[in-house]
């Protein structure tokens, strides 16, 4: 059988996950990561977002050296069977349903413990359990971990009084370079994007999406942009402002029930354009502006 080697997914290659401790690989295991082209034909990628995922695999298997033993396959399960050659398998407890699926159903391969996560799973595990089936919030479980860790914290209560800030970090961002030291190219007038109601509402309680008009606002990409944020129909009708109120329009029953998004939602039946807007997204369908 020859010795264990130990499996390093793309997403697992920082170096914590070498580090000596439970489960961990030891100083010398030999590595093996796998290249699975599978993995770009099942979910869709931006190409951007494939290049720094295969560079960061390549790079980091350039630096551990002749330690990796790195395959380019078809599916991981192809790559495996070419790379470890028998040989019993570890892996760190993956970071999706997918891989975690996969590892499960590979005979040869022992999942350890996750790492790259401040909460264990079983520990979150226990906090989720403790709610008795009722709905898990997002604000609950971080005042959980921050007490759990004393981070933050003053005492039994939060640093600065105020478990959050969101209130704070609505405020339009600073319109000026020089107010934040940060190197070049670093820009402090770009949009950082949230979640966009991903879980469906079960940790979070408000769908992170908005039209232009909200772009426009808190940044300055809108000015050389031929679209106008407060159009929702024409010819510089703006992409953002008409898929806000489509995807308003289309959610509507679930939208409408929620406190954070009912407001907008009654507004809907205040366009005068709304079958307008709907045309309109109907006829661009997943087609770029």
């Amino acid at each position: 059988m020859g010795s264990t080697v130990h499996w390093l997914f793309g997403d697992q290659l920082g170096p914590h996950f070498l580090a000596p401790g439970e489960h961990g690989p030891g100083g010398d295991t030999p590595l093996l990561m796998v290249e699975a082209r599978s993995v770009f034909r099942r979910s869709r990628f931006h190409r951007a977002k494939a290049h720094l995922v295969l560079s960061a695999m390549r790079h980091r298997a350039a630096e551990l050296g002749d330690r990796v033993t790195y395959v380019r396959a078809d599916t991981y399960r192809e790559g495996l069977d070419r790379a470890a050659g028998g040989r019993p398998v570890t892996v760190h407890h993956p970071t999706s349903y997918a891989a975690v699926r996969l590892v499960r159903s590979l005979p040869r391969v022992t999942a350890g413990p996750a790492r790259g996560f401040m909460v264990p799973t079983d520990d979150f595990a226990t906090w989720a359990d403790g709610h008795g089936g009722g709905r898990l919030r997002q604000e609950d479980f971080y005042r959980w971990v921050r007490r759990r860790h004393e981070l933050l914290m003053d005492g039994d209560s939060p640093a600065g009084g105020r478990w959050n800030f969101d209130h704070d970090n609505r405020q339009p961002p600073p319109r000026e370079a020089d107010t934040l030291p940060v190197p070049a190219p670093y820009r402090p007038r770009e949009v950082v994007g949230m979640s966009q109601y991903a879980d469906g509402g079960r940790m979070t309680t408000k769908p992170y999406t908005s039209g232009g008009a909200y772009v426009h606002r808190m940044s300055d990409l809108c000015g050389p942009c031929r679209y106008r944020p407060g159009d929702r129909t024409g010819e510089h009708a703006c992409p953002y402002t008409a898929g806000y109120w489509t995807f308003l329009d289309r959610h509507r029953e679930r939208l409408g029930h929620n406190h954070r998004t009912a407001r907008p939602v009654r507004r809907l039946d205040r366009l005068t354009d709304l079958a307008d807007v709907r045309r309109q997204e109907r006829a661009r369908g997943d087609a770029p502006p």
